[in-house]
């Protein structure tokens, strides 16, 4: 038996993400990434099931199948996201930060922040 979806009309997955950053070595990084806000509305629409006689009396109760799939599409994805955000994201971008600031020479470090903020940093 196989099940396909035709066709998914348009259905979104909506995440606000919060950046965190802070001074380090006197140059602003970005030191975490965090999932603020997710919402999903995602449908399983217009599934088939193919391939053996069976499935045409799956097909009979393909529209409580379709409800099932949507209903735990949209229950499972952001927790997935944020996950996936929170600690692979926050992963990377240390990866990243730590990467950078060996690739800027010190002196650069220190000439390229204002004064304003060297002092604000001395503080």
């Amino acid at each position: 038996i196989v099940a396909t979806v035709t066709s998914s009309k348009s259905e979104a997955i909506e995440v606000s993400l919060e950046f965190k950053s802070e001074y380090r070595s006197k140059v602003r990084l970005v030191t975490s990434i965090s999932a603020d806000r997710c919402n999903s509305n995602l449908k399983c629409d217009d599934l088939e099931f193919s391939g053996s006689p069976s499935a045409w009396v799956i097909n009979l109760f393909k529209s409580p199948i379709q409800n099932y799939i949507s209903e735990n599409l949209s229950k499972q994805i952001c927790p997935v996201l944020n996950n996936f955000v929170d600690i692979q994201l926050t992963e990377l971008i240390e990866k990243i930060d730590a990467y950078l600031l060996n690739l800027i020479p010190k002196r650069d470090i220190k000439a390229s922040i204002p004064s304003r903020v060297e002092r604000h940093l001395q503080n």
